[in-house]
């Protein structure tokens, strides 16, 4: 799908997948943003450290909306003046910068299924980096100094060998680890999976504290845990249990688990929360409010 106000660094149109996180950010922005027509929005996915080429595009009302890309900690100030108004994924507000949610990456429609009644107590599925090695180290018992010696010297039976122990030491629970980003299961195993869990683990990425998992596991009401999370507005009063080390957490977890109220007034509160704050409506109501302020 198309919007003709919508266009890539190249200048070319942007095709929005409507099923994406992004796309209905748009969509919702269409029917929320008064004189939405009257502004360009430019998309920038960029992992590398350019700066975006339509900073001098001919529009009064550029407005540039730059995901992804943890690395971005000092262009934005080199071009925040060549935009109408900046909006960043893994930034902080700053003038004429609005830091707006990651979202997710995974999505998968399907109904909610009661915390209660869920397959799973604890999952986690995705690369075992070396910022997640203490995680592995609280749920397994092995010293991480080990597992990293064992990552570095021979990555593929070391990670089968954890897997197959995870699995067989906590039954109730779901482990995929692997050596690779979004790899080894498709995204409906990941997204039923994690649809099937009570408790999500969200330890931080190969940069930074937030990652798309927080965002997947609070739309199904998974209660999340994971490392600190940066200040920004849209996660003051977050609900997902923030630990300053993973040996802490995991006992916070088993804690949550013996109580059967506890996990369901949690899961409320996680749904909640991501609708009110970090749902696509969400976000498209952030960047509309920023705009018609500034109008």
């Amino acid at each position: 799908m198309f919007i003709e106000n919508i266009i890539n660094d190249e200048g070319e149109p942007f095709e929005l997948d409507t099923n994406s996180y992004r796309g209905k950010v748009y969509l919702e922005l269409q029917k929320t943003l008064k004189n939405f027509n009257e502004f360009l929005f430019i998309e920038f996915d960029c992992d590398d450290l350019s700066v975006p080429s339509t900073r001098f595009y001919p529009h009064d009302k550029r407005v540039l909306i730059w995901t992804s890309s943890e690395k971005k900690l000092n262009e934005i100030g080199q071009i925040r003046n060549d935009f109408y108004h900046i909006f960043a994924n893994y930034y902080w507000d700053e003038e004429n910068v609005t830091s707006i949610p990651l979202g997710y990456n995974n999505f998968l429609e399907a109904n909610y299924i009661p915390i209660n009644e869920r397959h799973y107590d604890i999952s986690f599925m995705g690369m075992l980096n070396k910022n997640r090695v203490d995680m592995v180290s609280a749920l397994t018992g092995i010293h991480k100094k080990l597992i990293a010696l064992g990552i570095h010297l021979n990555d593929k039976k070391v990670i089968k060998f954890l897997n197959d122990y995870l699995n067989m030491i906590d039954i109730k629970s779901k482990y995929f680890l692997s050596d690779q980003f979004n790899f080894g299961v498709n995204s409906f195993q990941y997204c039923n999976g994690l649809r099937h869990s009570k408790v999500v683990l969200a330890p931080k990425g190969f940069i930074n504290t937030e990652t798309f998992r927080i965002y997947e596991a609070m739309q199904y009401g998974c209660i999340v845990v994971t490392d600190k999370l940066p200040k920004r507005k849209y996660y003051e009063g977050i609900p997902a249990i923030q630990i300053d080390n993973w040996h802490d957490g995991i006992k916070q977890v088993k804690k949550i688990l013996n109580d059967e109220n506890l996990l369901l007034e949690l899961s409320d509160m996680h749904r909640k929360f991501y609708n009110d704050k970090l749902s696509p409506i969400a976000t498209a109501n952030l960047i509309a409010k920023t705009l018609e302020n500034k109008q």
